[in-house]
């Protein structure tokens, strides 16, 4: 899950690494005599800015130079990708395609994109998180190689957390009046509701927008609601769906989770992601909210915009993990994928493979997440923002290690629940790896979107949220029925 950032810093540590990438993806000898070159044609999200599209050109690059005079790639950016791949025939898509991960099983039941088990290096295969193998197979074999690992956290400001008294908890017990250290120490709903509650009646804070203190990034719509607040159903101990069916989230402990955290939306920030903020977070990004509910896409932005005074003072946003609304706190677990179309001839999926080992080394990891760790005048490059697909490459992150932001989202996706299962002893929860995936998004949207816009303008009732919740697995049970449960 990537969404559309500006004013993120240029790709320059891509430049300064990317030779590299030789040390650590195998290389085929040019072949300037060959008769003919075999031509593939690589589709990069549309929706995302400057630091993803640097990266996938430079990517692009590295393999025309790489394999000149065999194998040739031709990039073009494909806005709502997501959509176009669902619709668009197997013969009308590109050979190598930036997909979202969660979609990836219903592509392969619909025969769009081709499994790439015999194309792609082993031994990059295995490095991939479990979890990320497990999104990105289906029925037994692999469909995917990722470069990413999307996370979500709670952004904090810390001088405007100080200023209502909320300070660090340190190894000390989760109160109220201090912010976690660690997932397990994650505060309660009842707890978040207090600090919300806190924030507002502190009106020394400055630059509130009507009285809100946190965002959540509601205003981004689409797949995001899904994304974005899965991790509360998750968090509640709702798998979200079993045997073909969404009646899991009929249950007290659903119901009383959404009810909570309808009645957080009246301080909640309305056109946090939207498009006229740049989907970086509203007054948050601008250092005037104390807190927001939001992506790892966003980092970059803050560690060099307002809330950070233009990257000066770096160490004023601190990662929070996310609430826990009675079965542990939740995160999300995910995101981007390169898969293969199935219109594809053999000769272009061969080259495909040799360009997803590109995309899926560990040494690209590095350089697309977080700009290789390089400095200019003394101030980290960070790319992406995102956790790397390889968990050996998280080690090496600035931004996850200890004291970084992200440090307790990358434990979390360290600790992540396997595909299909909420445990209390997991943290990240991967979307549902089903070919229901596009039903799911669509109703899962539907419901949070309601419960936000209602829950603005007051208490919701329980019914309510019942009702909501009715409607949301009404809907994913018949889209399962639509598809005869994808036999």
């Amino acid at each position: 899950m990537k969404k559309k950032v500006t004013g993120r810093k240029s790709f320059t540590a891509v430049a300064a690494g990317i030779a590299m990438l030789a040390t650590s993806v195998p290389l085929i000898a040019n072949a300037a005599s060959a008769a003919t070159v075999t031509q593939i044609t690589v589709w990069g999200s549309g929706g995302d800015q400057t630091t993803e599209q640097a990266g996938i050109q430079y990517a692009v690059k590295q393999f025309n130079t790489m394999y000149k005079g065999k194998y040739h790639a031709n990039l073009t950016f494909v806005p709502n990708i997501t959509t176009v791949q669902e619709t668009a025939t197997a013969a009308d898509e590109g050979t190598v395609m930036e997909g979202d991960g969660p979609t990836l099983s219903y592509l392969a039941y619909s025969g769009k994109i081709a499994p790439i088990g015999s194309y792609v290096t082993p031994k990059l295969v295995s490095e991939q998180s479990t979890y990320i193998q497990g999104q990105d197979t289906y029925k037994g074999k692999l469909y995917a190689m990722a470069t990413i690992n999307g996370t979500l956290t709670l952004y904090g400001n810390k001088a405007l957390l100080a200023d209502a008294g909320i300070t660090s908890c340190g190894n000390g017990p989760t109160t109220a009046s201090c912010y976690p250290s660690n997932w397990s120490k994650a505060w309660t709903a009842a707890q978040f509701g207090t600090v919300l509650n806190t924030l507002a009646a502190n009106n020394t804070i400055k630059g509130l927008d009507n009285g809100d203190v946190w965002g959540a990034n509601i205003a981004y719509g689409g797949e995001y609601e899904a994304y974005g607040f899965l991790p509360v159903l998750n968090s509640a101990g709702s798998t979200v769906v079993a045997n073909n069916s969404a009646n899991a989230l009929k249950t007290n402990s659903v119901y009383n989770a959404l009810k909570e955290f309808a009645s957080w939306m009246p301080l909640n920030d309305q056109n946090a992601g939207s498009a006229t903020t740049g989907g970086d977070g509203g007054a948050f990004a601008a250092g005037n909210e104390p807190l927001l509910w939001g992506g790892h896409w966003q980092l970059p932005s803050f560690l060099s915009g307002a809330v950070t005074n233009n990257g000066a003072n770096a160490g004023n946003v601190v990662g929070i993990p996310l609430p826990n609304f009675g079965f542990g706190a939740k995160d999300g677990a995910g995101s981007n994928v390169w898969e293969v179309g199935a219109g594809a001839s053999a000769a272009q999926k061969v080259a495909a493979g040799k360009f997803l080992d590109i995309v899926s080394s560990p040494t690209f990891q590095d350089l697309y997440t977080y700009g290789n760790g390089s400095k200019v005048n003394g101030v980290a490059q960070y790319g992406d923002g995102a956790i790397p697909a390889d968990p050996a490459a998280v080690a090496k992150d600035p931004t996850v290690e200890p004291g970084g932001v992200l440090y307790n989202a990358a434990q979390a996706e360290v600790k992540a629940c396997p595909a299909g299962k909420v445990l209390t002893t997991c943290f990240a929860v991967p979307r549902p790896v089903t070919p229901a995936y596009p039903g799911i998004d669509a109703a899962v949207s539907t419901m949070f979107s309601s419960l936000f816009s209602q829950g603005a303008q007051g208490p919701v009732s329980l019914d309510t949220v019942k009702s909501l919740v009715g409607q949301a697995v009404d809907s994913i049970n018949s889209y399962y029925q639509q598809f005869n449960n994808f036999k």
